[in-house]
């Protein structure tokens, strides 16, 4: 079957996420809370599938101490993102003698 010609044409999505993190306030003393608020927005392209949260971790710097905050966003509702949407969460954290001298946050 010669001169025939077959052509097939396939849009893929382009899943994306940002994560923009504050925290209030911006220093603080050892005892002290410091409370971090993360908002989470589905970047994708319109095409995509929701976005299924599987987990979220925040680590805190020097020594590494890491969070898991998988409950937590889950509960503000960034579970599930649909296209576009932004969902927000807080969470606290009371410094301890531990965390003595500078702490980064990541």
């Amino acid at each position: 079957m010669l001169g025939k010609k077959a052509s097939h044409e396939v849009n893929l999505f382009q899943p994306s996420v940002a994560v923009t993190k504050t925290c209030a306030p911006s220093q603080v003393k050892v005892g002290e809370t410091i409370t971090f608020t993360c908002t989470i927005t589905n970047t994708s392209s319109t095409d995509s599938l929701n976005l299924i949260l599987v987990s979220v971790t925040d680590v805190r710097n020097p020594g590494g101490v890491s969070t898991d905050l998988t409950a937590t966003a889950a509960a503000a509702c960034c579970d599930v993102l649909t296209s576009n949407p932004s969902e927000t969460c807080s969470f606290s954290y009371t410094f301890t003698p531990s965390a003595a001298g500078t702490v980064t946050n990541t």
